[in-house]
């Protein structure tokens, strides 16, 4: 019973301490490649995952960006046009 207590335990903090990804759709309206990060136009600041190829990311751009929300801001992971 006690193995069983600590597999839930453990389960919990981890679900606890993942950030869930969420989606918004917009467009870009600036972009700092120096620094990775974006503004859109709903003037929240999102920064770049390193896995996000920055020469396909600039001003005007539109399209629906997947995000997670964490302690250094919100992390864009994924950019759909």
């Amino acid at each position: 019973m006690q193995l069983s207590r600590a597999v839930v335990v453990l389960v919990v903090l981890f679900w606890a301490g993942t950030a869930a990804a969420e989606t918004v759709a917009g467009e870009i309206k600036s972009f700092d490649p120096d620094k990775r990060t974006l503004v859109l136009t709903n003037g929240v600041t999102y920064v770049l995952d390193p896995a996000v190829r920055i020469q396909t990311v600039y001003a005007g751009k539109k399209g629906q960006f997947t995000y997670s929300a964490g302690e250094k801001g919100n992390l864009v992971t994924k950019i759909d046009e």
